[in-house]
């Protein structure tokens, strides 16, 4: 036995008071020091209540009036400043009514022959030549044929900016004022949008809306607001970036960007990282969420139980930090791994805590081959 295997006894006792005095400064050190991080189960409960107070649909928008959406969804309705052309045919050209176009007044009427002034104002094109065949048939004519069509409607301009196809000063006509007529005019919603619009009325600059086009309670309320009036301003908000921020003890710390829509949960991302560090035994990850009220939270997540499928491996939202903290354990492991140091044979070298899997964060054994044993100190 060469002297140096005959010491082995003796460093190991040493070795021994070492690891002993390191994990009594290691829980010294973690001593009063308190978990600031919630549990997995309070951070669902708190993420419901969000979600519920997200999906809450004010009561001004649950009684809206569904008359009010049918008008808005029907043919174009007529108003002040629309000019319309009218041809009346009768069977006798005796008493044909020459074609004509006329306005429509800020009474809502319009100007006819022999008939004189007819009350259109939000009728359809059809209510309209019906209203103008009732008016001739039978006091003038005892038949007429009645063709209305929309010469010029009255322009209302807006301002439509963000996430659409075409941004820029938007001409609606005056039964589409509304946000989803304004947004469809600007080209629809490019591939970035987010789905939220907001407008702000240019004469009420503190009067802002925002409204998700994506919920069918939001176009709802889209389509029964107060109508868009000129110069009023359209936003409609990108996607937050799809990003996820990994660090900590992974060996690839970093950030992840993914294509919109993706979805990414907890061992997805710390795959993505390349997995936990095999020299330290993390079992630990902290998720840092901002919450739509703007409260930054951080939970405690156990990673072995979401790798042995104990706890749900939650989807990660984009923005969110997943964080893999160091511990007393793993502080004690890095620091033993820089100090002591075992070589098996001439090739063979593993660290105190040896291996773990990234998947199941078990210890994984290294077969020692026989042959004398040195310990190297610095």
């Amino acid at each position: 036995m060469s002297g140096t295997a005959a010491r082995l006894p003796g460093i190991r006792k040493r070795q021994a008071a070492m690891l002993l005095a390191g994990a009594a400064m290691a829980a010294l050190a973690g001593c009063g020091k308190m978990d600031h991080r919630i549990s997995l189960e309070e951070f669902q409960a708190l993420a419901a209540r969000a979600e519920a107070e997200r999906a809450y649909v004010p009561q001004w928008k649950e009684l809206a009036d569904n008359a009010v959406i049918d008008q808005r969804l029907s043919g174009y309705r007529l108003g002040p400043d629309d000019v319309v052309a009218v041809i009346v045919r009768t069977t006798s050209e005796q008493h044909a009514v020459p074609p004509a176009q006329a306005r429509v007044n800020d009474q809502g009427q319009i100007d006819l022959v022999m008939v004189g002034r007819l009350d259109v104002n939000d009728l359809t094109i059809q209510e309209t030549e019906t209203a103008i065949r009732e008016a001739y048939v039978p006091r003038y004519f005892r038949e007429a044929s009645v063709l209305v069509t929309l010469e010029q409607a009255a322009p209302t301009r807006v301002i439509v900016m963000g996430a659409v196809t075409n941004p820029g000063m938007i001409t609606l006509r005056r039964t589409d004022r509304d946000l989803l007529h304004a947004v469809i005019a600007a080209g629809g919603m490019s591939i970035m949008s987010s789905g939220r619009v907001t407008l702000q009325r240019l004469r009420q600059p503190d009067n802002t809306v925002t409204v998700d086009f994506t919920d069918p309670m939001g176009i709802k309320a889209m389509l029964t607001m107060e109508p868009l009036q000129s110069g009023d301003i359209i936003r409609v908000h990108p996607a937050t970036p799809n990003t996820y921020f990994v660090g900590g003890l992974v060996n690839a710390p970093r950030p992840q960007a993914y294509p919109p829509g993706t979805s990414v949960n907890v061992l997805q991302a710390l795959a993505g990282s390349a997995g936990l560090r095999t020299d330290v035994t993390p079992s630990t990850a902290t998720l840092v969420r901002r919450m739509p009220n703007g409260e930054d939270v951080q939970v405690r997540l156990d990673l072995k139980r979401i790798m042995k499928g104990k706890d749900p491996n939650i989807d990660l939202q984009p923005g969110d930090i997943l964080w893999v903290p160091e511990t007393s354990l793993t502080k004690l492991q890095d620091f033993v791994n820089r100090v002591v140091y075992f070589r098996v044979g001439a090739s063979v070298n593993y660290a105190l805590t040896g291996t773990q899997d990234l998947f199941t964060l078990e210890r994984q054994d290294i077969n020692e081959d026989e042959g004398d044993t040195f310990i190297l100190l610095p």
